[in-house]
């Protein structure tokens, strides 16, 4: 259970954590979609917490995957 409960909360901050790299506080960002998405993109600060928050994603599932393996293997 203890294992469950980890892994919801870095699954829960990887998703809080890519989510923040799309807020700004101010509102001087008037931009179109595409040009959205090419500021997200190209700004090292938006793009290292997009990427934190993708390898925070993937450690959850490579981390979940081996412990469903592992539980598997003890059941049989």
């Amino acid at each position: 259970m203890q294992h469950r409960i980890k892994q919801g909360f870095f699954f829960a901050s990887a998703l809080l954590l890519s989510g923040t790299a799309v807020a700004h506080p101010s509102r001087e960002h008037h931009q179109g979609l595409v040009d959205g998405i090419w500021h997200l993109l190209t700004q090292p600060d938006h793009l290292l917490m997009l990427l934190a928050g993708l390898a925070v994603g993937l450690y959850t599932k490579h981390k979940l995957t081996a412990f469903r393996k592992s539980q598997r293997a003890k059941g049989e």
